[in-house]
């Protein structure tokens, strides 16, 4: 039986935790404290929400995660959308959720979530400079940042994990390669625009695998599955400890739900080495 540390709550759309793998390392986050000037625009809204109530909860670690996806925000902006504060006033976006607890900014970056006309496939059309213009927003407002690196061109889930275009031909030694290379390569540009990434995850709900259809796990004979994904993750783990020693490492399923599934997929994991940080779990809860 695997122990499970417990760590800070990440609530996105769904509900994603993260729990710390038992091992040697110490997980706790620091924050820094940040007194930042209001970004105000000249818009006002006079509706009332008080019927949209999210109540306190107490007793949380000091350094509980109040972390929230918002990987869609530059998106909702280039189409007109506007945030207001609690006054009703037009205001960064990033601003009003520190002013509210949240103290960490998930991302969600794909390869090239562009097709050769230069349209996005959508989800917030997120790669990684549109990522870094986001998390230099959310680090003035005093926010940790995490990266969610996919290694797709969009969106990656338990039954869909797309090997990037340029790498559809790559086999399976290039492939780790290419991982290792994207994650330096990603990280190295969120360093020299002067943000500091606290945590990574590398891939997104990989319960089946990833980069499909080279990584994906045959249920049938799933041995050879784990070790091609286990050695992905290590190039990414040891790619991303190359850059920043300190930072964070999660490894992210869903099906939250399911302490067998965990239990058999991270017992294949360290079985295999990986040395990794933080266990994360996305929890919907009407499927799980």
């Amino acid at each position: 039986m695997m122990k499970f540390k417990v760590l800070p709550l990440l609530a996105l759309l769904s509900i994603a935790s993260l729990t710390g793998c038992g091992k040697s390392t110490d997980v706790k986050f620091t924050y820094d404290d940040v007194n930042f000037t209001p970004i105000l625009g000249s818009k006002t809204n006079d509706e009332e929400y008080d019927d949209v109530v999210v109540n306190k909860i107490e007793g949380l670690r000091e350094d509980f995660a109040m972390g929230v996806d918002a990987s869609m925000v530059l998106k909702v902006e280039e189409q007109g959308g506007v945030y207001f504060n609690a006054d009703g006033v037009e205001q960064d976006v990033f601003q009003i959720m520190a002013d509210h607890g949240v103290n960490f900014f998930r991302v969600r970056i794909w390869n090239n979530p562009f097709n050769k006309y230069g349209e996005g496939f959508g989800g917030g059309d997120v790669n990684i400079d549109r990522a870094i213009e986001m998390a230099t927003r959310a680090k003035d407002a005093g926010m940790n940042v995490l990266v969610d690196l996919h290694y797709s061109d969009f969106w990656a889930d338990p039954d869909t994990q797309t090997t990037p275009t340029k790498w559809a031909a790559y086999t399976k030694e290039e492939l780790v390669a290419a991982v290792g290379t994207f994650t330096i390569t990603t990280l190295n540009q969120f360093k020299n625009a002067g943000v500091h990434v606290d945590a990574i995850q590398l891939g997104n709900e990989i319960n089946n695998g990833l980069l499909f259809p080279t990584g994906k796990i045959d249920w049938s004979e799933p041995e050879t599955g784990y070790d091609f994904v286990c050695d992905v993750l290590k190039s990414g783990i040891a790619a991303a400890k190359s850059v920043n020693k300190d930072i964070y490492t999660v490894i992210h399923l869903a099906n939250g739900g399911s302490k067998d599934e965990f239990n058999d997929y991270f017992a294949e994991v360290e079985e295999r080495g990986v040395d990794y940080d933080i266990i994360g779990a996305s929890y919907y809860p009407y499927y799980h």
